[in-house]
């Protein structure tokens, strides 16, 4: 299944900020929107990128199965900034196309 999101806050993300995030494509019955996580992108020269991290970003649910309230990491000590992927997740364990933001 391809899937996409919309962030509707897509000048970029301040920490601490609450954005919402929608699904875009259809989800089976019964599949939600399940949680949200930030990735930083991979170095491309070298086979182990130590600053590469995958943050768990707290969730809430929203008024329909394909929407969700994330909140931002809480500050630098939680997520660097800069440039990371935006992943929603569904219940199934699949991502969405990562939507680029910048953090900070």
């Amino acid at each position: 299944v391809v899937v996409e999101q919309h962030l509707l806050a897509p000048s970029g993300m301040q920490y601490g900020e609450i954005s919402r995030a929608e699904w875009v494509n259809d989800l089976e019955p019964g599949i939600t929107v399940d949680r949200v996580v930030l990735v930083r992108p991979a170095a491309l020269t070298h086979h182990d990128d130590g600053g590469q991290r995958l943050v768990h970003l707290n969730t809430w649910d929203d008024s329909t199965a394909r929407t969700v309230l994330f909140q931002s990491p809480a500050s630098e000590l939680h997520a660097a900034p800069g440039w990371c992927m935006l992943f929603l997740v569904n219940r199934a364990g699949r991502p969405s196309l990562a939507y680029w933001v910048n953090l900070g």
